[in-house]
């Protein structure tokens, strides 16, 4: 084990080692050499020792090998410093633990080192309860959102039950409000639930999914849902050994969801959908445009925000409870990705980005 010492004594012995150095210099790199020049006893006379050691050409000398020596001392006392500074650097990094392959000898590095780790534990430990606190709400509340779904739908089919029945007109009309309302309800908590599952490490719902078979089952789901209620265009081109590592159920959703908003916010005079499949920078990317009103600034800054319903400059529809988007959004980044709003071609356009397996 290293002996260790503080900044300030290093700097000390860094001193004391060019002072030594730099006296050994001079005996055995000046004074040595000199005394070994012969003087000619005719030239005895005329001899001025002023004359040999304290010249112009003797103090260039001496403070060429004083440079030399503290150029190198601070050169090595830096290049300590560097060191440890890089294994403190790579040690704030990261949460984990991580072997350092430089031991460390400074106290002042030591002491940070320390203190780091105690940050890093404790950081640890807040996101762990931060998660499990997140984990256990959205569990009350999907546990919730299912008990609810229950008698909800007992009472939407008894609105339609009676709406048979009923020979009064405003009954009828009564039992329509109450059975809309239902499936409204019943809409909310179901988005409710599919939001709550993106706080679920699912890890056996995830596999590796070759990137051409999951554009075909993505293709297969939408294609049903915006036949005949829109111009569609679906662009992709086939790639070969190109993978993503997903949970497949929760990104069929969130692409379904994406779907579903264009179909609701497209122009109802000439509908026009696109759904475009590319990969850039290694990442695969669903862009789906539709030909509706832009994204205003607002939705632009807070579309991923649960609850966020912001949206003034388009559509809003009454099934709408800002939860879709920050399902989407949390897909998204549950799979190291990212969900990108943008404003294209007098359209709005929304890009699910997927990272692909190395």
């Amino acid at each position: 084990m290293a002996r260790t010492k503080s900044f300030k004594r290093l700097v000390r012995e860094t001193y004391i080692k060019i002072g030594k150095q730099f006296f050994l210099s001079l005996l055995f790199l000046y004074f040595f050499p000199l005394s070994t020049v012969s003087v000619r006893a005719s030239d005895i006379r005329n001899f001025n020792v002023f004359s040999i050691f304290f010249n112009i050409s003797s103090w260039i000398y001496i403070c060429f090998i004083l440079v030399i020596i503290i150029t190198l001392n601070i050169g090595e006392l830096l290049q300590v410093v560097k060191q440890e500074m890089e294994v403190i650097h790579k040690k704030s990094m990261w949460l984990d633990s991580h072997s350092d392959d430089v031991e460390l000898t400074l106290t002042e590095f030591i002491e940070t080192r320390v203190r780091i780790e105690k940050m890093q534990v404790r950081i640890k430990t807040l996101l762990e309860e931060e998660r499990l606190q997140k984990q256990d709400l959205m569990f009350k509340v999907s546990a919730a959102a299912h008990d609810l779904k229950t008698p909800l739908t007992v009472i939407q089919g008894n609105a339609e039950f009676l709406q048979l029945t009923s020979r009064n007109e405003q009954e009828k009309q009564c039992l329509a409000d109450i059975e809309q309302a239902s499936q409204q309800l019943n809409s909310y908590f179901s988005q409710l639930i599919d939001y709550s599952k993106t706080f679920y490490d699912e890890r056996k719902e995830w596999q590796v999914y070759p990137v051409n078979d999951l554009v075909d089952l993505v293709q297969q789901e939408i294609v049903p849902i915006i036949r005949g209620k829109a111009s569609f265009d679906f662009d992709f081109q086939p790639v070969q050994d190109r993978f993503v590592r997903i949970n497949t159920k929760l990104v069929v959703r969130a692409l379904m969801n994406i779907v579903s908003n264009a179909l609701e916010y497209m122009n109802k005079l000439n509908p026009k959908i696109k759904f475009q499949v590319d990969i850039k920078n290694e990442m695969l990317l669903f862009s789906i445009w539709n030909n509706g009103s832009e994204f205003s600034d607002d939705v632009l800054q807070n579309f991923g925000k649960l609850f966020y319903r912001g949206d003034s400059s388009r559509q809003i529809v009454s099934n709408h409870f800002g939860i879709g988007l920050a399902f989407v959004n949390r897909v998204a980044k549950k799979h190291q990705g990212r969900l990108t709003l943008e404003n294209d071609d007098r359209g709005a356009k929304v890009i699910f980005a997927l990272p692909l397996k190395d």
